[in-house]
C-alpha cells in the first residue's frame, strides 16, 4: 500500500512540476546561450594556450 502511494507521487511530482519550473523567459535564453557560448571560448583559449 505504501509503495502504491509513493509511486503515485513520484509519478505526479514528475509529469507535472518539470514543466512548471522549467518555464524561462527569451531574454534568459538569450542570456544562458551567451554564457554558455563564452564559456566554451575561454576553454578554446586555455587549450590553445596550454598546447
Amino acid at each position: 500500500m505504501m509503495s502504491r502511494v509513493v509511486l503515485l507521487l513520484g509519478l505526479t511530482w514528475t509529469l507535472l512540476c518539470p514543466p512548471v519550473l522549467a518555464t524561462i523567459d527569451d531574454a534568459e535564453a538569450m542570456n544562458l546561450c551567451g554564457m554558455q557560448r563564452m564559456f566554451s571560448q575561454c576553454i578554446a583559449k586555455l587549450c590553445l594556450a596550454l598546447s
